[in-house]
């Protein structure tokens, strides 16, 4: 990578790049379940400036950049069904009929004659109820999918520092500084459900540095002696979701 180095004038510039939803297009499966397109909200900016420190000697420069993005990733997740949240088992039987078991008939197929844990049935009452019951794995009968909005945030930014010196008409001298911070949520780490905060955030504050020493032996021979050190932190962290994901043996009745 090169980077630019500053000159006996003062030159900087400024910018900024702008994403938004008017430009975004929804998801076919959002536009079914009636959720709305995704917000898209990216803001990239930054500025620079370079110069003498000491004329035809020493040379700064310095660049920064920001990105901030507001935006959503429409994203599904595994919810009970309001019949089964009520403790009514749906069966799809060989003939393609559907059984609905009440509470009282799981409680009769039950060998040890318990049937339904209170606990679970009150545990199934919190979660949020589905909006896309045809993307579940047994297409609505005892589970949906709630298709919704979930926030993904994103802040970065980047310096770098550049220190040009001409020690004489055969040598120079640069050094190079960069810092790094950013915090992102990837697919991986989005809300559960709606109101909730992601559960994983990737942080990252990297940096390094680098000098180079220059020397003009002859015409046709030039020596260059680099070094560089770069230090990687990268880190993670999360919140527990409120409530778990969860998974329900089928029963079968005999007909």
């Amino acid at each position: 990578i090169v980077t630019k180095s500053g000159s006996n004038q003062v030159h900087g510039s400024v910018y900024e790049f702008n994403r938004n939803t008017d430009f975004e297009a929804n998801d076919w499966f959002s536009n079914r379940a009636g959720v709305a397109r995704p917000a898209l909200i990216r803001n990239q900016y930054g500025a620079s400036v370079g110069g003498p420190i000491l004329k035809n000697k020493l040379f700064f420069f310095y660049n920064f950049e920001g990105r901030k993005d507001r935006s959503q990733t429409a994203k599904n997740d595994v919810v009970p069904s309001d019949t089964f949240r009520q403790g009514i088992v749906k069966v799809l039987l060989k003939s393609g009929q559907t059984v609905a078991l009440s509470p009282s008939d799981v409680k009769a197929l039950d060998p040890l004659g318990i049937g339904e844990n209170p606990y679970v049935l009150s545990l199934m009452q919190q979660y949020p109820h589905g909006n896309n019951p045809l993307i579940a794995s047994d297409k609505g009968l005892n589970f949906s999918d709630l298709t919704f909005n979930a926030s993904q945030p994103l802040n970065d930014h980047v310096s770098v520092g550049k220190i040009d010196y001409n020690i004489n008409t055969k040598m120079t001298f640069s050094i190079r500084g960069t810092l790094n911070g950013a915090s992102t949520v990837s697919t991986s780490g989005l809300a559960q459900f709606p109101g909730q905060s992601p559960s994983q955030v990737a942080l990252d504050n990297s940096r390094g540095i680098s000098a180079r020493y220059t020397y003009v032996i002859s015409p046709n021979i030039v020596n260059n002696a680099n070094f560089g050190f770069t230090r990687g932190g990268q880190s993670s962290t999360g919140n527990l979701n409120v409530l778990p994901s969860f998974g329900f043996a089928t029963l079968a009745p005999t007909t």
